[in-house]
Order: C-alpha cells, then sequence, then structure tokens
C-alpha cells in the first residue's frame, strides 16, 4: 500500500496535528520521506482543485482546509466562532467605531472572552481611548464575510434601528435585566430570520 495514502487516512482519521517524529516511526519514514509524501498529496489536492492541504513544519503533520479559503469559511464553522462571538461581532460591525464600555453595556461581561477571540482571529481591532478602548473591524472581518465598507448596516438596517433603541437606552443608565431581556430578544430575532 502506497505510504503517502496510508499518510493520507491517518491524518483524516486523526481529526487534529499528529506528532511527526511518531508519523515517520510508525510509517518507517525517513525526514525526506515524509516531506516528499506531504509534497505529494498537496499537488494531488491542488491538481484535483480540491480546498485540502496538508500541513508539515517540522515537529507536527496535519491535514486541513487551505489558509487562502479557511477565513472564508469562518462563519460557517462553529468551532472557529461561538454564537456569542458572532452577536459582539454583529454590534461591532454595525456600530463601528464602538467603545468597549458600551459593548458591556449591551452585552455583559461576556463581551471580555468575546473581544480577546475575535482580535485573537484577527476579525476585529481595539485601539486604547481614554479609559476604554476603541473597537473596529478589519480588513480580514469585510474579506472572511463579504462585507463591503460601510454597506452592513443598509443590509440590516431594520436590525441597526433595534440596536440604535437599545444603545440609547444602554447609553442613559446602566444596564439592567430588563434591557439585557430585550438586548437577547432582538439577537434570538436576528439569528431566527436568518437561519430562515
Amino acid at each position: 500500500m502506497n505510504k503517502g495514502r496510508v499518510l493520507e487516512a491517518l491524518l483524516i482519521l486523526a481529526k487534529k496535528p499528529l506528532n511527526a517524529m511518531e508519523v515517520k516511526r510508525n510509517l518507517k519514514l525517513k525526514e525526506e520521506e515524509l516531506e516528499e509524501y506531504v509534497k505529494m498529496l498537496n499537488d494531488f489536492y491542488k491538481k484535483e482543485k480540491s480546498l485540502t492541504r496538508v500541513y508539515y513544519n517540522g515537529r507536527v503533520v496535519w491535514i486541513d482546509i487551505d489558509e487562502k479559503f479557511r477565513e472564508r469559511l469562518l462563519f460557517f464553522q462553529p468551532s472557529l466562532l461561538s454564537k456569542s462571538d458572532l452577536k459582539t461581532l454583529l454590534i461591532i460591525a454595525l456600530k463601528e467605531p464602538i467603545k468597549q464600555s458600551l459593548l458591556v453595556k449591551l452585552r455583559g461581561n461576556i463581551v471580555y472572552k468575546n473581544i480577546k477571540q475575535l482580535t485573537k482571529k484577527g476579525i476585529i481591532q481595539r485601539k486604547q481611548y481614554q479609559n476604554t478602548f476603541i473597537i473596529k473591524t478589519t480588513k480580514k472581518f469585510r474579506e472572511s464575510f463579504d462585507v463591503v465598507e460601510g454597506t452592513l448596516k443598509e443590509r440590516l438596517s431594520p436590525f441597526y434601528e433595534k440596536l440604535g433603541e437599545l444603545e440609547k437606552k444602554a447609553g442613559e443608565a446602566p444596564v439592567r435585566p430588563k434591557l439585557q431581556e430585550k438586548i437577547k430578544s432582538f439577537f434570538k430575532s436576528f439569528f431566527q430570520k436568518k437561519e430562515k
């Protein structure tokens, strides 16, 4: 049996990066052979116009979607963005630039976790402003979600108007449970319409 195909099967079944030393030992491969099989598989995937690629960094080897396309699939990959991250991202995208302090009023303390994840993925950026941060989406966000700058508000105008009302209430007083419930209701209706 072709060791390249065995390597491919191992990577698919593992669903995670594999230790390169173990792969070489189990398949009785030398370093150069492993590199050659990785190249061979990638050449095959490119020839077949597949989005699959095999990666090898000297320590681990893994199979994944081509990096060029992974960002475009971000929205559809639940393990990459949680529903909570998406909710926070939606507010940021609709109201950018937005103060982090206002986001916390609108969404609660979960925002800190969401911002950390979204910043780590390069979808948003934040800059210090007085005693808070100003948060905006990045070019990567616009490319990943196929959004032309400045058009998101138009596309989601009913939700944008409702968010404006909620923002006004949040600006008038500290967020209270009733306002939090209204915000939850807003997102529930948004995600239900999106799924239809």
